[in-house]
């Protein structure tokens, strides 16, 4: 309801009881007893009616009034838009090796995968509790697998500051990245997915997504060739090596040990002469980039599902951790 239809109704309602009253006053030949009962009801009826008009009116104003504080500050919040670009990003590969895993005493030949690279402040303006995170994504049989990784926060960023990051990825026992990266069709290359999310000094929320393309150097595909070869024909002959692993690991910790760097090393001595680590450089994707402002709802919903890596305790050497 319209602040001029409210007054329209207001003028209306005082017109029709003037027009009760003069009607009163006419037939009334004397002023007695009933005819002043009947202005003093009459009155009251006025008094509710402006009462309850100038409350929907003030109302209605304070209504308008919080709308426009609230654009207010929506527009103010939006005005100090930090912004971020990554650069110099690419994915590596760690040459593969013998992994065991307590405390499920699992066994395994992989690769582990890192995202890193430098994000940048190209802004005017300092931005807050900035999160990236990524999605590694490979294509399988048709059907596209998430592989995600952790958070890293940084608290400020300054305008025009720029911060390194590195995400590590779970280990790919499946060994599809590899698939996917030996594929000879674009579409089907691997591709890293990240998002990064913050706020500005006034509160506003921003949501950066992008998605890239990995696509190995020339030089670095016979190391991909030899690494998958590598992986796959260890998965299968030491099956009953592994097996022994588990029992030994049960009677003596020493012998463990011993058998456990045997099988290590017969792995590693296959693909000794290439670099610990491949880098693939994340290429430009069309139309994946995207920008915007979000609410506070969507802020925390999207907050709640990130992992925060961190170290409770001080770690120990142990095999797993180990480069070839």
């Amino acid at each position: 309801m319209n602040i001029k239809r409210i007054k329209n109704m207001v003028v209306f309602l005082i017109a029709a009881l003037v027009c009760i009253f003069v009607i009163l006053a006419l037939k009334a030949k004397d002023v007695n007893a009933g005819f002043i009962n009947s202005v003093a009801g009459i009155s009251s009826l006025f008094v509710a009616v402006f009462t309850a008009v100038n409350i929907i009116v003030v109302s209605h104003q304070i209504e308008i009034t919080n709308n426009q504080l609230e654009e207010m500050k929506t527009s103010r919040q939006l005005q100090e838009q930090p912004f971020f670009v990554v650069e110099n990003d690419a994915l590596d590969i760690e040459k593969p090796c013998f992994f065991y895993t307590p405390p499920n005493d699992e066994y395994s030949f992989l690769s582990r995968y890192f995202y890193s690279g430098n994000i940048r402040n190209v802004s005017n303006f300092p931005a807050v509790e900035v999160d990236i995170t990524a999605k590694l994504i490979v294509e399988h049989k048709g059907e596209a697998f998430f592989m995600p990784t952790t958070t890293k926060q940084f608290s400020v960023i300054e305008a025009g500051g720029e911060k390194s990051f590195s995400l590590m990825f779970t280990g790919d026992e499946t060994t599809w990245l590899y698939d996917s990266l030996r594929e000879l069709q674009a579409e089907k290359l691997p591709t890293i997915s990240y998002t990064i999310m913050y706020k500005n000094l006034c509160g506003g929320m921003f949501r950066i997504e992008d998605e890239k393309l990995l696509i190995p150097n020339d030089p670095d595909e016979n190391a991909i060739i030899r690494w998958h070869s590598a992986i796959t024909k260890a998965q299968t002959e030491s099956k009953e090596a592994i097996e022994l692993l588990r029992v030994i690991r049960e009677k003596d910790e020493s012998k463990w040990s011993d058998a456990f760097k045997t099988i290590k090393d017969d792995f590693s001595k296959d693909i000794e002469e290439y670099e610990d680590r491949i880098a693939i450089k994340c290429g430009f994707k069309p139309n994946r980039h995207s920008f915007s402002s979000i609410t506070s709802e969507e802020y925390q919903k999207e907050k709640s599902k990130l992992s925060y890596g961190k170290r409770i305790h001080k770690m120990g050497s142990c095999a797993m951790r180990k480069n070839p």
